[in-house]
């Protein structure tokens, strides 16, 4: 089955499912994007834990799901931790990002965890393998997030199809592809992979494009068809992200 339930929704493609993203740079305005979250009360908030940058410790994530879970009890949130080359906002090691990643899916505060599929597939899988992980989110009934991400441009269509495919294989409940949209052929390769994500694809899928020239496929619902589409509150956590406010009216 391609629906995901997740707390008070239901993740499939096309739902189209708006989550605000918080970038918050300390736990203080933290505190304060939540309480101008309640203004919007979007369907979906993703915790963007790496905006902490020198306040990252286990704790302050604890402390930080705590705020957001006490807040707004009833919406579904994803724990995102992304390295300076997956797009994150601070340097991290692949051993802090097991530690902190695992830390938060013991707390049982969140309902999915976006990992970056590399993290999966360094050199350093033996090591720093995911499946303890991944068995603490699956026992929990948490979902599994897996993506990919190119902020350079797009790969053909054929390797992000493999790429959706391994992301499955690796137990995915939902796939994120987010390329870089640097002409008008990526718009139509992203239109053509969106269709076939759509019929192939056993799971939901998320697809982005990245920049200006890609906001299109954060709410066009006639060419694309993604599960969640993302909401900018406070800073941008990606290229050619909308507000929250813009998104609605677009959508």
């Amino acid at each position: 089955m391609k629906r995901r339930s997740c707390g008070n929704i239901v993740l499939e493609d096309g739902s189209f499912h708006i989550c605000a993203t918080l970038t918050s740079g300390t736990i203080q305005s933290l505190k304060k994007d939540l309480h101008d979250l309640t203004i919007n009360e979007p369907a979906v908030i993703e915790w963007r834990a790496d905006y902490l940058k020198e306040n990252l410790t286990e704790e302050n994530i604890k402390v930080g799901l705590k705020l957001i879970r006490n807040s707004h009890s009833r919406t579904p949130l994803i724990f995102t931790l992304r390295k300076e080359s997956e797009g994150g906002a601070w340097s991290l090691t692949e051993e802090e990002l097991y530690r902190l990643r695992l830390s938060a899916s013991e707390t049982g505060l969140l309902d999915l965890m976006d990992i970056e599929l590399s993290s999966l597939l360094t050199d350093n899988e033996k090591v720093f393998s995911y499946e303890p992980l991944i068995r603490s989110l699956k026992s929990r009934r948490k979902l599994l997030i897996l993506s990919y991400h190119d902020f350079i441009g797009a790969p053909d269509q054929n390797t992000l199809i493999q790429m959706a495919q391994k992301m499955t294989e690796e137990g995915a409940d939902i796939t994120k592809i987010a390329v870089m949209v640097v002409g008008k052929e990526d718009m139509n390769l992203l239109k053509e992979l969106s269709a076939r994500l759509r019929e192939e694809s056993g799971v939901p899928h998320i697809l982005i494009g990245m920049g200006e020239l890609g906001s299109e496929t954060r709410y066009n619902r006639k060419d694309f068809s993604s599960a969640v589409t993302y909401a900018y509150v406070g800073e941008k956590s990606a290229p050619g992200q909308l507000s929250i406010t813009d998104l609605k009216k677009l959508l």
